[in-house]
């Protein structure tokens, strides 16, 4: 837990919030509010005199990304069905989408980023197996939409 040390009678924020001082840990809420009321002679001592300490809520940690790295299922789960099955039937009479099957069936992890990955799914979307804006969608790791919406 993070406190605001204040100035008392002003009220201004003495730095940025942060873990409560060794010595005031165990006090309560209560006693670390008004450090010289609750313990004059420790609070001049320890050089809080005129100070309290009020907890502050810690900010939330900022979102993580999602992977790049994905399994084969994790992959092939950014396509709708109708086209992987596009893309399946394709792969038996086009050499190029054949090779990127190929890879995808060889691997066990795919790389959002790596360019052989980049240049498979924007092939799908330039041969028309998946609409555009697609190939977007996908190596942004984003979950195809509902069908019909």
């Amino acid at each position: 837990m993070l406190y605001q040390r204040k100035t008392l009678s002003t009220g201004n924020n003495v730095g940025p919030p942060a873990p409560l001082p060794a010595e005031l840990v165990g006090w309560p809420d209560s006693a670390l509010a008004n450090v010289s009321a609750a313990a004059p002679l420790a609070a001049a001592q320890l050089g809080y005199a005129g100070k309290g300490f009020f907890p502050v809520e810690e900010p939330a940690p900022p979102p993580q990304p999602p992977s790049t790295v994905l399994t084969r299922t994790e992959f092939l789960r950014l396509f709708t069905m109708a086209e992987v099955i596009l893309i399946k039937q394709t792969a038996k009479t086009n050499e190029v989408v054949d090779y990127y099957q190929y890879m995808l069936d060889s691997a066990t992890t795919l790389d959002l980023n790596s360019q052989t990955v980049q240049d498979g799914v924007n092939g799908l979307e330039a041969l028309n197996l998946i609409t555009a804006g697609r190939a977007a969608q996908v190596l942004g790791n984003q979950q195809p939409g509902p069908v019909g919406g």
